[in-house]
Parts: C-alpha cells; structure tokens; sequence
C-alpha cells in the first residue's frame, strides 16, 4: 500500500501511477478541492477501483489531499 500526502496551489496538476497490482485508490480531501474528474471538497472522501493506470488532481484552490493507494486482500 502507498499513502501519499499531495499540497498544490490553485491551478497546479499532479499525477501518479501506482504499481500495477494496485486496483484500488481511496483520496480525502483536507483542505480545498480538486478534481480527479469529478470536483471533491474539503471533508470529502472517495474509493474507486483504478481503471486509468495513472490517477490525476488538478486543484481548483490551494488544496491539501490524502491518497490510498493498495490492492483488496
């Protein structure tokens, strides 16, 4: 499992692609919001099966996140 912590300022991208037996992404938003397509906010959570091979953020304000990156047991 990879846990990674990602700050970026307003406009700014980040991408990843995790080992390939990872399936599974769970990101948290802690401050700001981004989009991974869809918007999250602060507070937010999502989990979804990875089925891009690379996960991407693009901050829509200064933004402070959490990803989970793994495989089910």
């Amino acid at each position: 499992m990879n846990y990674l912590a990602v700050r970026l300022k307003a406009g700014e991208h980040w991408s990843y692609q995790p080992p390939a037996e990872h399936t599974v992404v769970w990101t948290a938003v802690g401050k700001g919001a981004v989009l991974v397509p869809d918007e999250l906010q602060q507070g937010e959570l999502v989990g979804f099966h990875t089925i891009v091979r690379r996960n991407r953020l693009r901050a829509q304000s200064d933004a402070s996140v959490r990803t989970r990156l793994g495989r089910p047991a």
